[in-house]
């Protein structure tokens, strides 16, 4: 087991749903750090080495300014030793190509710059966020138990 590991939980929000997810994760991960993506870079990333990641989709299923930002920096950024997990908060009634669709942006971002999946993305309802926190805890724990790859 690494002793040095910083392990974060990044959070953006419009509305305050993955705020609230974020915090729902934390209360179970004592261990991880939680901080708002505008209070932070993916250069943040180069330090970590597990990262759960709360995005916020806007409207028809863009990123916010902001994210577009982070998703920027992040593309062609090596990532090989990092471990993640992104799970955000949705709005079903913007359909389902657009719901929660910034879990699936930078789940793929990261997985392109060889970070490594804790689990599959999860995109939940603005009005399950207890329900994606759960999920979110389980999947952390599932990966705890396997072996640390790299």
């Amino acid at each position: 087991m690494k002793t040095n590991m910083r392990e974060l939980i990044l959070y953006s929000t419009l509305f305050g749903h993955n705020l609230e997810l974020s915090q729902l994760i934390a209360e179970h991960c004592p261990q991880m750090t939680r901080c708002g993506l505008a209070e932070t870079s993916a250069a943040a990333l180069a330090n970590c080495n597990r990262l759960v990641l709360c995005p916020c989709t806007y409207g028809d299923g863009y990123l916010t300014p902001l994210e577009e930002q982070f998703f920027h920096q992040v593309q062609g950024m090596p990532l090989p030793h990092l471990s993640y997990l992104v799970v955000g908060a949705g709005d079903l009634d913007y359909g389902h190509a657009a719901f929660a669709r910034a879990v699936l942006i930078f789940d793929r971002a990261l997985h392109d710059q060889g970070a490594r999946r804790l689990g599959a993305p999860i995109r939940v309802d603005y009005e399950e966020t207890t329900s994606g926190a759960r999920q979110a805890v389980a999947q952390l724990k599932r990966a705890r138990k396997e072996p640390e790859h790299g």
